[in-house]
């Protein structure tokens, strides 16, 4: 017997500028409810665990700079 996944849309929690250069994503309840953060200096991008993998985070990070 295979149990369906169930595919929930969930409205997005926009990313929050904790302070200059540092974004706060919301919780990410596939990893528990952990939070993930971009950092932004000096032309580097910097990604600190992983967000909810949906359009609205995607769009956010490409738009400061590829992440290493």
């Amino acid at each position: 017997m295979t149990q369906a996944r169930l595919d929930l849309k969930r409205s997005p929690v926009p990313v929050k500028e904790m302070l200059p250069g540092i974004f706060a994503f919301p919780p990410n309840p596939d990893s528990f409810g952990g939070i993930s953060y971009l950092i932004v200096s000096e032309g580097t991008t910097f990604m600190v665990d992983v967000p909810e993998f949906i359009d609205e985070n995607l769009s956010f990070i490409e738009g400061k700079g590829k992440p290493r």
